[in-house]
């Protein structure tokens, strides 16, 4: 009797951890199409498209967060967060990205995706202008 037990316990246990173990597939997004993590205020200006570099995904809706420095010296700065819908840019994120200095450092994130049958939350991404 222990031993039934006991092997049912390592069995439940091996198949739990092969099942919660596998890990999703990794999707990467991308501002037009870039797998780099810098792009180019012109780049930008061209195209204002997030895209998902390795699925077909449309994308409901994402987070747009810019780093933006205070006028004062002693100011750390913070994130500036625009709602985009769908898979492009709203007009006062592309504008924050044009009036950010190079260096700039930016997040994507809140990314809503689905793939025709589920509606799925991504992690995001950081880019920087150059």
């Amino acid at each position: 009797m222990k031993k039934s037990i006991l092997t049912f316990v390592l069995f439940t246990f091996f198949g739990t951890s092969l099942v919660l173990g596998q890990a999703k597939e990794t999707v990467k997004f991308g501002i037009c199409g870039t797998s780099e993590n810098t792009i180019k205020q012109t780049d930008i200006s061209k195209c204002n498209v997030l895209m998902p570099l390795n699925k077909n995904l449309n994308i409901s809706s994402f987070t747009l967060a810019v780093f933006t420095k205070g006028n004062d010296a002693k100011a750390k700065g913070v994130y500036v967060d625009y709602a985009c819908i769908g898979n492009k840019l709203s007009d006062a994120a592309m504008e924050a990205l044009k009036k950010a200095p190079v260096g700039t450092k930016f997040l994507i994130e809140s990314i809503v995706a689905s793939d025709g049958k589920t509606e799925s939350k991504y992690p995001g991404i950081s880019m920087e202008i150059k």
